[in-house]
């Protein structure tokens, strides 16, 4: 049975927040308003209306652009917290003199949601597989188990929605956690302590098989020429991904590395192709194809 893992963590993945346009005019020797409040990433956007105006940086924050008749709109996008202040080189001086204005950005932090769904299953005497259901913002897993009544906690990692646990004691009650970790040091709570007891060596339960062929999403399809390439059970360190337009032409080749046995990797294509691809992917022995659209 294919992995439903496919859709939610990619879907996680490519959530973005909008960004908005904040718009000022220049006119009458006024920037207005000459007081904006932006979030990280938002867009500036400096619209003429009359007069000849040099908008200089007092942080050097951009190159001096002059908005006339010939330069209408400039978009200005600041990705760092702070104020910037700004003036018209010839109505203006800094300090908040004349032709002046400031813009405030903050950098609300993106979501890093705590994993939900979280529970063990396929538990024999020596091993249980832990799986929970992916979470907003999460790029990597962090989990955690130790036998009940210990202190010290085992450490693992998982690119993926599902981590299995090997080496384990029989009879024994584990406790086990997961949380998400969210790139640049950002983590999310972890999930609420929960337990499983594996099994006596006289009781071992049978295990349920899953389907471990390799699999292939790409998210989102169609796609405006970048897109991520998820696969799971890739049990190979390096595999090849091709993509060819219709004629049968390559227009990228590239060597894609796998992390606990699945690959999750954004694809850039190449400026100004559209229209349909294929994309081969050789692993393991067998070639992987999957039709893309790029518009």
């Amino acid at each position: 049975m294919k992995k439903l893992f496919l859709l939610l963590f990619t879907a996680c993945v490519y959530i973005q927040l909008h960004a908005t346009i904040h718009t000022i005019t220049v006119q009458n020797f006024v920037f207005t308003p000459n007081s904006v409040s932006a979030n990280c990433g938002d867009t500036v956007r400096f619209s003429w209306i009359n007069g000849t105006h040099p908008v200089v940086s007092e942080t050097a924050t951009w190159t001096t652009f002059t908005m006339s008749s010939g330069f209408t709109t400039k978009d200005i996008i600041i990705t760092t917290a702070g104020t910037y202040a700004y003036y018209c080189d010839f109505h203006g001086d800094p300090g908040g003199v004349g032709m002046s204005g400031s813009i405030t950005v903050t950098c609300t932090p993106p979501p890093c949601d705590t994993p939900t769904g979280v529970t063990a299953m396929n538990v024999t005497s020596s091993s249980a597989k832990i799986k929970w259901t992916a979470a907003t913002g999460a790029t990597q897993y962090n989990l955690q188990y130790r036998v009940l009544g210990t202190m010290a906690w085992t450490k693992k990692n998982s690119a993926t929605t599902a981590k299995n646990l090997t080496g384990l004691t029989a009879a024994t009650t584990y406790q086990y956690r997961v949380r998400s970790f969210c790139g640049a040091g950002v983590f999310s709570p972890y999930s609420a302590l929960q337990t499983f007891t594996t099994l006596t060596l006289k009781e071992e339960a049978p295990i349920v098989v899953e389907d471990h062929s390799v699999q292939l999403g790409i998210y989102p399809n169609p796609n405006a020429g970048e897109f991520q390439l998820v696969m799971e059970h890739v049990h190979a360190d390096e595999v090849i991904m091709r993509i060819y337009d219709l004629t049968g032409r390559i227009i990228m080749e590239q060597n894609l590395i796998s992390a606990d046995d699945a690959i999750v990797q954004t694809i850039k294509l190449p400026d100004g192709f559209s229209g349909k691809a294929i994309v081969k992917i050789e692993c393991m022995g067998k070639e992987l194809i999957s039709e893309i659209l790029v518009q």
